[in-house]
């Protein structure tokens, strides 16, 4: 019961299964006057973005390496610490169970 923007959905509307089969009543969804609208909006929004994405204050090359690097260095850190624990726990339960 999918649709595209070529072909609306459609609603199979019933009162039981029987019907459903028998009759096979449908009802194209009527699209509404604010999605006709969208394609004279469009370029009005579309403004609009590019006026806001002008107001953000984008990082340096050189703030965005040093938080990149950070980062990297935080996720091998936290790597080696998981995997440090995960063999205390894992020699641990060896020496327990046997």
């Amino acid at each position: 019961m999918g649709s595209t923007p070529s072909t609306p959905a459609k609603v199979i509307l019933c009162a039981n299964i029987q019907t459903a089969r028998n009759k096979k009543i449908e009802v194209t969804l009527k699209t509404t006057a604010k999605n006709k609208n969208f394609l004279k909006k469009a370029p009005q929004f579309i403004g609009e973005v590019r006026e806001e994405a002008s107001k953000v204050t984008w990082p340096s090359r050189k703030e965005t390496s040093l938080t990149t690097t950070i980062v990297f260095v935080f996720a091998i850190i936290a790597a080696i610490y998981f995997m440090i624990v995960d063999q205390i726990i894992y020699r641990a339960l060896h020496w327990i169970i046997g």
